[in-house]
């Protein structure tokens, strides 16, 4: 057996595991990767090497994408925590005015609904509450 014969069968059998699990993956994510210019510049190396250099390119510019969203989260980090921090303390007086509401709500539905006099006397009380 020649090893041509050999590279060509293996070749060939890479292809079709290759195929199906692209065609698994568009099923899957609704991404076809065929598409993509990366797809087409991958299929024109011809050795190793090249396939090397494309992925190192790829990286390189991945790289420089992440580290340009650290610039946008630094300069963004500071808004957020002031934001935060204005939104704990609006937090804090809400839920102090409301227990105040609540309280002046609560005296009023027991004033009106408590035994008493006549009920000008009690409207008078809870004017002046």
């Amino acid at each position: 057996m020649s090893s041509s014969i050999f590279s060509s069968s293996s070749a060939s059998t890479f292809q079709v595991i290759f195929d199906k699990a692209l065609q698994d993956y568009t099923k899957q994510t609704g991404v076809d990767l065929t598409k993509y210019d990366f797809a087409s510049r991958l299929d024109r190396c011809r050795s190793p090497d090249e396939v090397l250099l494309l992925l190192r390119d790829k990286a390189k510019k991945f790289k420089e994408y992440r580290e340009g969203n650290r610039k946008l989260i630094k300069f963004i980090t500071p808004v957020v925590q002031v934001v935060h921090v204005f939104a704990a303390c609006l937090g804090e007086a809400t839920s102090t005015v409301s227990r105040k509401a609540f309280n002046l709500l609560r005296m009023a539905v027991l004033m009106f609904n408590s035994p008493g006099p006549s009920s000008e006397s009690r409207k008078s009380h809870f004017c002046w509450c």
